[in-house]
Protein backbone atom coordinates (compact mmCIF):
# COMPACT_ATOMS: atom_id res chain seq x y z
CA UNK A 1 0.00 0.00 0.00
CA UNK A 2 1.52 3.15 -0.89
CA UNK A 3 0.42 6.61 0.11
CA UNK A 4 -1.93 7.75 -2.67
CA UNK A 5 -3.63 4.30 -1.43
CA UNK A 6 -3.67 5.46 2.26
CA UNK A 7 -4.62 9.14 1.07
CA UNK A 8 -8.15 7.95 -1.10
CA UNK A 9 -9.20 5.56 1.94
CA UNK A 10 -8.43 8.60 4.80
CA UNK A 11 -10.64 10.67 2.62
CA UNK A 12 -13.17 7.59 2.18
CA UNK A 13 -13.23 7.76 5.74
CA UNK A 14 -13.44 11.39 6.31
CA UNK A 15 -16.49 11.38 3.79
CA UNK A 16 -18.76 8.62 5.53
CA UNK A 17 -17.97 10.98 8.81
CA UNK A 18 -19.24 13.68 7.09
CA UNK A 19 -21.94 12.37 5.88
CA UNK A 20 -22.95 10.99 9.22
CA UNK A 21 -22.61 14.34 10.86
CA UNK A 22 -24.96 15.93 8.04
CA UNK A 23 -27.49 13.72 8.78
CA UNK A 24 -27.26 14.01 12.27
CA UNK A 25 -27.55 17.42 12.22
CA UNK A 26 -30.85 17.35 9.78
CA UNK A 27 -32.06 14.73 12.36
CA UNK A 28 -32.14 16.97 14.82
CA UNK A 29 -33.73 20.16 13.38
CA UNK A 30 -36.86 18.87 13.34
CA UNK A 31 -39.26 16.87 15.64
CA UNK A 32 -41.25 15.68 12.48
CA UNK A 33 -40.51 11.88 11.87
CA UNK A 34 -41.60 12.31 8.11
CA UNK A 35 -39.69 15.73 7.63
CA UNK A 36 -36.48 14.01 8.58
CA UNK A 37 -36.62 10.93 6.77
CA UNK A 38 -37.23 13.15 3.47
CA UNK A 39 -34.13 15.20 5.09
CA UNK A 40 -31.64 12.29 4.95
CA UNK A 41 -33.22 11.27 1.55
CA UNK A 42 -31.86 14.51 0.12
CA UNK A 43 -28.89 14.43 1.78
CA UNK A 44 -27.66 10.57 1.12
CA UNK A 45 -28.97 11.28 -2.80
CA UNK A 46 -26.20 11.85 -4.25
CA UNK A 47 -23.51 11.54 -1.43
CA UNK A 48 -23.80 8.06 -0.85
CA UNK A 49 -26.68 6.85 -3.26
CA UNK A 50 -28.60 7.31 -6.74
CA UNK A 51 -31.42 6.48 -5.01
CA UNK A 52 -33.19 6.51 -1.88
CA UNK A 53 -36.83 4.79 -0.55
CA UNK A 54 -37.83 5.42 3.51
CA UNK A 55 -40.58 2.91 4.38
CA UNK A 56 -41.86 2.88 8.05
CA UNK A 57 -44.27 0.02 9.61
CA UNK A 58 -47.80 1.46 10.81
CA UNK A 59 -49.78 -0.66 13.09
CA UNK A 60 -47.36 -3.58 12.85
CA UNK A 61 -48.17 -4.90 9.37
CA UNK A 62 -49.02 -1.70 7.15
CA UNK A 63 -45.77 -0.38 5.22
CA UNK A 64 -46.12 3.34 4.43
CA UNK A 65 -43.19 4.75 1.95
CA UNK A 66 -42.59 8.14 3.25
CA UNK A 67 -40.50 9.12 0.69
CA UNK A 68 -38.17 8.19 -2.02
CA UNK A 69 -35.40 10.47 -4.05
CA UNK A 70 -33.22 10.58 -6.80
CA UNK A 71 -30.85 12.05 -8.95
CA UNK A 72 -33.28 12.11 -11.44
CA UNK A 73 -36.92 13.56 -9.40
CA UNK A 74 -38.54 13.26 -12.76
CA UNK A 75 -38.22 9.29 -12.71
CA UNK A 76 -40.36 8.94 -9.64
CA UNK A 77 -43.95 10.09 -10.49
CA UNK A 78 -45.80 7.69 -8.84
CA UNK A 79 -43.58 5.67 -6.58
CA UNK A 80 -45.16 7.55 -3.45
CA UNK A 81 -47.19 4.59 -2.50
CA UNK A 82 -49.82 4.92 0.10
CA UNK A 83 -49.75 1.96 3.03
CA UNK A 84 -49.76 -1.63 2.02
CA UNK A 85 -49.87 -4.67 4.00
CA UNK A 86 -46.50 -7.14 4.50
CA UNK A 87 -48.22 -10.43 3.51
CA UNK A 88 -46.94 -12.86 6.76
CA UNK A 89 -45.53 -15.21 3.22
CA UNK A 90 -43.48 -12.82 2.34
CA UNK A 91 -39.57 -14.11 2.12
CA UNK A 92 -37.74 -11.64 -0.29
CA UNK A 93 -34.68 -8.93 1.62
CA UNK A 94 -37.39 -6.11 2.67
CA UNK A 95 -39.57 -8.63 4.71
CA UNK A 96 -36.49 -10.31 6.38
CA UNK A 97 -35.38 -6.94 6.99
CA UNK A 98 -38.70 -6.15 8.43
CA UNK A 99 -38.72 -9.20 10.70
CA UNK A 100 -35.04 -8.60 11.96
CA UNK A 101 -32.72 -9.34 9.76
CA UNK A 102 -29.83 -6.37 8.27
CA UNK A 103 -28.88 -4.79 6.49
CA UNK A 104 -28.20 -6.67 3.65
CA UNK A 105 -26.38 -6.42 0.02
CA UNK A 106 -28.16 -6.93 -3.22
CA UNK A 107 -25.72 -6.97 -6.06
CA UNK A 108 -27.01 -6.95 -9.43
CA UNK A 109 -27.00 -10.72 -9.85
CA UNK A 110 -28.93 -11.07 -6.15
CA UNK A 111 -32.05 -8.14 -7.35
CA UNK A 112 -34.83 -10.46 -7.95
CA UNK A 113 -37.93 -9.93 -10.42
CA UNK A 114 -40.62 -11.05 -7.14
CA UNK A 115 -41.12 -10.99 -3.63
CA UNK A 116 -42.95 -14.16 -2.76
CA UNK A 117 -46.69 -13.03 -2.77
CA UNK A 118 -45.49 -8.81 -3.31
CA UNK A 119 -43.47 -7.17 -5.52
CA UNK A 120 -43.19 -3.98 -3.00
CA UNK A 121 -39.57 -2.61 -3.08
CA UNK A 122 -38.55 -4.84 -5.80
CA UNK A 123 -40.67 -2.67 -8.57
CA UNK A 124 -39.10 0.11 -7.63
CA UNK A 125 -35.71 -1.40 -7.92
CA UNK A 126 -36.67 -2.49 -11.11
CA UNK A 127 -38.19 0.39 -12.27
CA UNK A 128 -35.31 2.84 -11.24
CA UNK A 129 -32.69 0.30 -12.52
CA UNK A 130 -31.02 -0.45 -9.45
CA UNK A 131 -27.14 -2.14 -10.16
CA UNK A 132 -26.61 -2.98 -6.68
CA UNK A 133 -28.52 -1.84 -3.34
CA UNK A 134 -28.68 -2.03 0.21
CA UNK A 135 -31.34 -2.24 3.04
CA UNK A 136 -30.75 -1.89 6.64
CA UNK A 137 -33.77 -1.77 9.03
CA UNK A 138 -35.24 1.14 11.13
CA UNK A 139 -34.51 0.00 14.89
CA UNK A 140 -34.91 1.48 17.80
CA UNK A 141 -36.15 0.21 21.55
CA UNK A 142 -35.31 -3.40 20.39
CA UNK A 143 -38.04 -3.29 17.64
CA UNK A 144 -37.80 -2.74 13.73
CA UNK A 145 -40.09 0.88 12.95
CA UNK A 146 -39.56 0.68 9.79
CA UNK A 147 -36.05 0.17 6.77
CA UNK A 148 -34.33 2.43 4.50
CA UNK A 149 -33.28 0.99 0.42
CA UNK A 150 -30.18 2.69 -1.04
CA UNK A 151 -29.53 1.83 -4.54
CA UNK A 152 -27.03 2.84 -7.13
CA UNK A 153 -27.34 2.25 -10.60
CA UNK A 154 -24.46 2.15 -11.89
CA UNK A 155 -21.62 -0.64 -12.25
CA UNK A 156 -18.73 1.18 -12.07
CA UNK A 157 -19.28 2.13 -8.35
CA UNK A 158 -21.67 -1.21 -6.46
CA UNK A 159 -22.07 -1.16 -2.92
CA UNK A 160 -20.20 -3.32 -0.96
CA UNK A 161 -19.51 -5.46 2.20
CA UNK A 162 -17.59 -2.43 3.00
CA UNK A 163 -20.74 -0.29 2.97
CA UNK A 164 -23.23 -2.19 5.74
CA UNK A 165 -21.36 -0.57 8.72
CA UNK A 166 -22.29 2.60 7.40
CA UNK A 167 -25.79 1.87 6.27
CA UNK A 168 -26.20 0.38 9.63
CA UNK A 169 -24.85 3.37 11.20
CA UNK A 170 -27.00 5.69 9.27
CA UNK A 171 -30.09 3.51 9.80
CA UNK A 172 -29.22 3.71 13.56
CA UNK A 173 -29.27 7.11 13.56
CA UNK A 174 -32.72 7.74 11.78
CA UNK A 175 -34.38 5.14 13.88
CA UNK A 176 -33.79 6.76 17.28
CA UNK A 177 -34.77 10.57 15.30
CA UNK A 178 -37.86 8.78 13.98
CA UNK A 179 -38.47 6.92 17.33
CA UNK A 180 -38.05 10.29 19.62
CA UNK A 181 -40.99 12.16 17.07
CA UNK A 182 -43.20 9.28 17.81
CA UNK A 183 -42.36 9.73 21.51
CA UNK A 184 -42.57 13.70 21.51
CA UNK A 185 -45.91 13.28 18.92
CA UNK A 186 -47.60 11.10 21.37
CA UNK A 187 -47.55 13.29 24.37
Amino acid sequence: MDEFDVDAELQQALDRLALLAEVTKALGSTLDADEGLRRVCRIVVPQLADWCAMDLLEGGEQLRRVCVTHRDPALLHGLLESCLPVPAEATGPLARVLRGAGPLLLRHAELPVEQNGSTRGWDLLKELDADSAVIAPLRARRRVMGAITLARTTRERPFGEEDLGLAEELSHRIALQADNARLYQAV
